[in-house]
């Protein structure tokens, strides 16, 4: 009988946990648009989206094997192109680029995000 109740008990999901993302223009060397709190603020509103979230966002900058986001980004008349790469702990876990008009950095942030939650399904 212990079996089958151990067999109802709804476990834990595991989830990606990100830290704090890292941004910065590839001229300026700096994040003056602040891309990086824009796309933590994407990780954050996915964090508490709901019972189930997809991952969990923890503000601090520094956590064994949790995923961060870095990246560098170049502004050419209206358009914005970001170079990301998304680590594990110190391994690259993978990376991608997203290009969009950078009347809305907030909407970028959020393809970051999306693109990166899509990296790690594809990898499992």
């Amino acid at each position: 009988m212990l079996d089958e109740d151990k067999a109802r008990i709804p476990l834990a999901k595991v989830r990606p946990l990100f830290l704090q993302s890292n941004f910065q223009d590839e001229v300026q060397l700096m994040d003056h648009l602040k891309l990086a709190a824009h796309v933590n603020e994407a990780l954050r509103e996915v964090s508490e989206g709901g019972r189930d979230p997809a991952l969990v966002y923890i503000d601090t900058p520094v956590f064994p094997d949790a995923y961060m986001l870095v990246g560098r980004y170049r502004i050419a008349g209206n358009s914005m192109n970001v170079r990301i790469r998304l680590f594990k702990g110190e391994k690259e876990a993978g990376s991608f680029a997203v290009e969009d008009s950078m009347v809305k950095v907030d909407n970028i942030a959020k393809q970051i995000v999306d693109h990166a939650q899509r990296l790690l399904q594809d990898a499992r």
